[in-house]
């Protein structure tokens, strides 16, 4: 940021790769999986290869992204390469990062038992 307080535009140009990589999330997912995943953005292995890190809940969902994840994962670098990006910096695979959230949760109705 400048002394004026006025961020200049090399302060700016994290944000808006942040926001072209949401864009092309978006695009790539579609309504269903946009609304079923988490996108957690990318991130770099030891090899230097980009991987597409997501989160879903429900296990039935996983399953479905995993049978689906070389498609998904080919629609999303065709939107980052329409964004800009270069073909060092596409994602080569697709992660899934653990749910904090159980399969079953204690307090679901069905699961309690009556006295």
């Amino acid at each position: 940021m400048s002394k004026s307080g006025t961020p200049r535009i090399g302060d700016l140009m994290g944000d808006v790769r942040a926001l072209k990589l949401i864009r092309a999330w978006r695009l790539a997912a579609g309504p269903i999986f946009g609304a079923k995943a988490k996108f957690h953005g990318l991130q770099r292995n030891a090899a230097g290869e980009q991987t597409l890190m997501l989160d879903l809940d429900d296990p039935i969902w996983k399953q479905e992204l995993l049978h689906q994840s070389q498609h998904l994962l080919e629609l999303f670098c065709t939107a980052l390469r329409a964004e800009g990006f270069l073909v060092s910096e596409l994602p080569v695979k697709v992660s899934l990062t653990p749910s904090k959230s159980l399969p079953f949760k204690t307090g679901n109705a069905q699961f309690r038992r009556h006295k």
